[in-house]
C-alpha cells in the first residue's frame, strides 16, 4: 500500500485578532460554495463544554468540516512563533497578538493524506478570508495542527490558486535550534510525520553547508518515512549519493548509549521523546549493529557524517519512483503559476542585453537508451525560454549520461508530460512548486530586484 493512502483526519484552526465571533459572523462563507449546517456532537471533542458554538460545513468537492468556537482560544506560545520557519515579521506580529481561534476538523474524504490535508486548508482559507473581512477583526491566519505550520492569507491564496495536492513538506515542520556558533544549528528536527503514520527524526550537528541543502534532504527522508521504506530502527538507508548512508536510531536508545557531548546536542522534553529517531552514522558495511555491540562491548551511536560534510554541491538526493511521480504531478499542476510569473515578470527574466536575469529552470525525465522499463529515466535540468500548453522551449544544461541523441546546449521543444520539477532562481531564494512565497517578495520588491540585476 502506498504510504500516502491513509485514513487520517485533518485538524487545523483559524486565528484572528479582534472580537469574539458569532455563527452569524461567518455566514458569508456560503458565498464560497460552502454550506452551513447545525453542528454535530461526537467523541472527537466537537461539542465540548468549553465550546460557544459549532457548525458543520460541507462542500461538494472538499468534503466536511466540523467547526467549533471555543470559549478559551487555543493560541500559540511565543517560542513556537519564534521557531516556526517561513513567516514574515508581519505574520509573527499577528500571531503574537491573536485573540480568538476557530477549530476546524475534517474527516478523511479521499484517504490520501496530501489530498485530505489540502481539503482541510481549503476550509481554513474560506473561513480565514471571511473572518478577515468581518468588522472588528484586524487580521486572520490559518494553522495546521498536524504539521504545526501556520498559513498567512497570502500563503493560503497561493496554495488555493491551483488544484495540486500538497507537497510532502506541508505535512511536517522543521525546527532548527540555534547552535553555539553564529548562523549554525546543532539540532534540526521535524514535527508532524508521526501524525500521518510515520515517525519524526533529528539531525545533529549539521555543517553550515548542509544547512543550505536541508529542505531537500529532509523532504527525501520524509518521503522514505511515509512510504515505509525506513523504520525507526533501520540500520542503513541511502538518502543521497555519494556517501549518503545513514542509520535510524530510536531516540530512547540514542539517549541511553550516545556520548554525552552528542546527547547534549538535543533535549528529551516530552514532545521530543517518543516516536522519533536520530539520524546516525551506520555500522561499517558487512557488520551489523548488533555484531558491533557484541564485539566492542557497546557501540555509541553518533551523528551522521553525511550531514557534516563541508560541501553539498554534487550531492544527488534519493527519491523513490512514487515520490518522483508525486513531485511531477505537483510541478505540472502548478504550471499556470509559472506561466503567470513569466508573463508578469518578463522584464526580470530578460532585463536587457548582456544582463543576467532571473533563471527559469525545469527538470525533465527522459527514458535512457538501455531502459528496461518506463521508469528508467535520466532527469536533466533545462533553461526555459517559453512554456506552451503542451511543450516547453528549453536548452539542456548538462550532458546526459545515458541518452546518446541529446547533448548539453541543445535547444528544442520538450513535452510537458516529461516535467518533474521547475524552479525560478531569485536573489532571495528559489521559487518552486513547493515554495511559492518568494513570488510575493519579488512582487513587493520588483524595483529593487531589477536594480540588483542591472548592477550584475
Amino acid at each position: 500500500m502506498n504510504g500516502f493512502d491513509r485514513d487520517f483526519p485533518s485538524v487545523g484552526a483559524v486565528l484572528w485578532k479582534g472580537r469574539a465571533l458569532s455563527m452569524d459572523d461567518i455566514g458569508s462563507v456560503e458565498k464560497r460554495g460552502v454550506r452551513l449546517l447545525p453542528g454535530r456532537v461526537g467523541p472527537e471533542g466537537v461539542g465540548s463544554a468549553d465550546m460557544d458554538w459549532s457548525l458543520l460545513l460541507t462542500h461538494p468537492h472538499w468534503g466536511e468540516a466540523d467547526v467549533s468556537m471555543m470559549r478559551t482560544p487555543t493560541l500559540p506560545p511565543q517560542l513556537v512563533i519564534d521557531l516556526t520557519p517561513g513567516m514574515t515579521g508581519g505574520d509573527r506580529a499577528l500571531l503574537a497578538t491573536c485573540t480568538g481561534s476557530l477549530s476546524v476538523r475534517c474527516p478523511a474524504k479521499t484517504q490520501h493524506v496530501l489530498r485530505d490535508r489540502k481539503n482541510m486548508l481549503r476550509f481554513v482559507h474560506a473561513l480565514a478570508e471571511t473572518i478577515a473581512a468581518t468588522p472588528g477583526v484586524s487580521g486572520a491566519i490559518g494553522a495546521d495542527h498536524g504539521s504545526e505550520q501556520f498559513w498567512s492569507l497570502d500563503a493560503l491564496r497561493d496554495e488555493m490558486a491551483h488544484d495540486a495536492d500538497l507537497d510532502v513538506q506541508h505535512l511536517f515542520i522543521i525546527h532548527a535550534v540555534e547552535g553555539k556558533k553564529p548562523e549554525t544549528s546543532d539540532w534540526v528536527h521535524t514535527h508532524g510525520l508521526d501524525k500521518v503514520g510515520g515517525f519524526d527524526f533529528d539531525i545533529l550537528a549539521p555543517s553550515q553547508e548542509m544547512l543550505g541543502a536541508m529542505d531537500t534532504a529532509t523532504r527525501a527522508l520524509a518521503f522514505s518515512v511515509i512510504e515505509g521504506e525506513v523504520r525507526p530502527d533501520t540500520a542503513r538507508h541511502t538518502f543521497a549519493y555519494p556517501d549518503g548512508d545513514v542509520r535510524f536510531v530510536p531516540v530512547g536508545e540514542f539517549m541511553r548509549n550516545a556520548a554525552p557531548e552528542h546527547r547534549a546536542l538535543r533535549d528529551l522534553s516530552e514532545n521530543h521523546a517518543e516516536n522519533r529517531s536520530v539520524i546516525c552514522e551506520p555500522a561499517p558495511e558487512g557488520k551489523s549493529v548488533r555484531g558491533m555491540l557484541s564485539k566492542l562491548g557497546g557501540s555509541r551511536p553518533r551523528p551522521a557524517l553525511a550531514f557534516q560534510r563541508k560541501e553539498s554541491d554534487g550531492m544527488v538526493f534519493a527519491f523513490s519512483n512514487k515520490a518522483s511521480e508525486l513531485m511531477a504531478a505537483r510541478a505540472v499542476a502548478t504550471l499556470p503559476v509559472l506561466r503567470a510569473f513569466m508573463e508578469e515578470f518578463g522584464d526580470l527574466i530578460n532585463p536587457g542585453p548582456d544582463l543576467q536575469g532571473l533563471g527559469v529552470l525545469m527538470k525533465m525525465g527522459y527514458k535512457v537508451d538501455d531502459a528496461d522499463s518506463d521508469t528508467d529515466r535520466e532527469h536533466m535540468w533545462f533553461e526555459v525560454h517559453g512554456v506552451g500548453e503542451r511543450t516547453v522551449d528549453a536548452t539542456l544544461l548538462n550532458q546526459p549520461h545515458g541518452i546518446a541523441g541529446m547533448n548539453q546546449g541543445d535547444r528544442a521543444e520538450h513535452p510537458i508530460e516529461l516535467l518533474t520539477e521547475w524552479s525560478i532562481m531569485t536573489p532571495g531564494g528559489a521559487i518552486t512548486p513547493q515554495s511559492l512565497g518568494h513570488i510575493r517578495t519579488i512582487r513587493r520588491n520588483k524595483d529593487k530586484v531589477l536594480a540588483f540585476l542591472r548592477r550584475g
